[in-house]
Parts: C-alpha cells; sequence; structure tokens
C-alpha cells in the first residue's frame, strides 16, 4: 500500500476520525423535535444538539410562499444537491494540501452554525447562502481527505457512493411509511456509533473496519428517511433548499465511510 492511499495510517486515521465527529455533529444540528411515533414522515428524533440550533424545516405544515409542482420541488432538491457537491469538489481540490488543525476545525463549526441559522428563514435564497456556507468548508475539511486516496480508490468511492444514494432516495420514496417508523431507532443507532466510536479511539483502535460499515448502513438509511420526509412538507422552493442540508450532510458522511472502507482494501 503506497503512502498516498495508505488512509489506514496514523495520521489519516486522526484526522478522519476528527472530521466524522465533526460532521455528524453538524448534521444532528438539523434534525427536529422529538414527537410520539407516527406512521407520518415528518419530524425526527430530537438531540442535545438541539439546545444549540434547531431547524424547522421538517416541522412546516403551512408557508407563505406558494407551493411548487412535486417534480419540480424534487428537481430543485437534486439540482441543489449536485450544485453542493460541485462547489464541495472545487474547493477540497484547491485546499488538498491544506494543514488539518483546531483553527480550521473551529472555522468550519462556526461557518456551520452560520449557514444553518440562514437555513431557518423561509426565504429560498437566504437559504441558498446557508447551505454555500456549509458546502464550501465541507471541501476545504474533505481536502487532505480525499488527496490522500488513490485515484482509484476515490472512483469507486464516487460511483459507490452514487449509487447508493440514488437506491435510497427511491426507496424513500416508494416506502415512506416504513421510513417513518426507524427514525428513533436510527437516531438511538446513531448514537451508539458515536460512542462506540469514540471508545475505539483507546481500546480498540482495529474496530473502525466493522464501525465503518456499521456507520455506512446507518447513514445509507438517513439518506432514505430524510428523503422521504422531505416529501411530507408543503412542496416550496424553500424547503427544496433547506432539506438539502440534511440530505447533504448524510450523503458526505456515507462517502467518508466508503472511504475508509474501499481504501483499506486498496
Amino acid at each position: 500500500m503506497t503512502g498516498r492511499s495508505d488512509f489506514a495510517g496514523v495520521h489519516g486515521e486522526r484526522w478522519t476520525r476528527m472530521v466524522r465527529e465533526v460532521l455528524r455533529g453538524a448534521r444532528e444540528r438539523v434534525k427536529p423535535a422529538p414527537e410520539a411515533p407516527s406512521c407520518r414522515v415528518g419530524r425526527s428524533v430530537g438531540n442535545p444538539a438541539q439546545l444549540m440550533f434547531k431547524s424547522d424545516v421538517f416541522d412546516r405544515t403551512d408557508t407563505p410562499e406558494n407551493e411548487i409542482s412535486a417534480s419540480l420541488y424534487n428537481f430543485i432538491i437534486g439540482a441543489v444537491l449536485l450544485w453542493g457537491f460541485f462547489v464541495t469538489a472545487v474547493v477540497q481540490h484547491q485546499f488538498a494540501n491544506v494543514q488539518f488543525g483546531w483553527p480550521l476545525m473551529i472555522g468550519y463549526i462556526v461557518s456551520s452554525l452560520i449557514g444553518l441559522f440562514l437555513a431557518r428563514s423561509q426565504n429560498a435564497l437566504l437559504s441558498l447562502l446557508g447551505y454555500h456556507f456549509i458546502v464550501i468548508p465541507t471541501g476545504v475539511m474533505l481536502g487532505p481527505l480525499v488527496n490522500s486516496l488513490s485515484p482509484q480508490v476515490l472512483q469507486n468511492t464516487l460511483f459507490l457512493t452514487g449509487g447508493v444514494t440514488c437506491g435510497m432516495m427511491s426507496l424513500g420514496t416508494a416506502f415512506p411509511a416504513f421510513f417513518a417508523k426507524i427514525g428513533r431507532a436510527l437516531f438511538f443507532s446513531l448514537l451508539a456509533l458515536i460512542v462506540v466510536s469514540l471508545l475505539s479511539m483507546f481500546f480498540f483502535p482495529g474496530a473502525y473496519t466493522v464501525i465503518d460499515y456499521v456507520a455506512a448502513g446507518i447513514f445509507s438509511l438517513y439518506i432514505a428517511y430524510d428523503y422521504a420526509r422531505a416529501q411530507s412538507i408543503p412542496k416550496t422552493m424553500d424547503n427544496a433548499v433547506d432539506v438539502c442540508i440534511a440530505l447533504y450532510l448524510d450523503i458526505i458522511n456515507l462517502f467518508i465511510r466508503l472511504a475508509s472502507i474501499l481504501s483499506r482494501r486498496d
């Protein structure tokens, strides 16, 4: 295994673990407040991170904005997601050799919080601006990670991430009632994953291969779950942009885990 593709090396592992936890924390800040289990897809289980910030996009039942057609609504979701990944790719290429450290981490957190705050508005342009406050620093954070992958691993990771994303979105559309019921299970699974990941850093460093597989499964289910929830709220341009934040972070987390899995096989 070459030094460039040695994703399991000491430096790569330490950087990747820190990025995972920050991305995971940022993703959890878009979770709405808890409610009793229901077959309706519209809300998720609450978590302590909501004390810092809460997005109400999946709680919205009415809106001052006129609704648009379902096809246009989903087209906007797809277009905004693709644009976000394009921006992330361009930024990560520019920052491929950036030195990771706490100032970079703090900058990412501050920028993400600003983005989440702007996304709370019911103005599509402000929400789109907030989206960029998340995708741009994510690109900076991913720069060294992507740079450590061999071209073949990167290509395989991109194809696999895209395939899983499309498949899970299709399942979320086809079986919304099922995914409405697994929100609580997903939340506690993610919480357990965070705890186990932290413990493994100190006691079971070799367990990260298993953890990556479990995490990839959890975030795959989250893609379907969040996309199903997106279909149950008013279909407006602003809501289409806002739900992209949750989906974007689901997919980025999936990409990181798949990259970790595939790089170990390289």
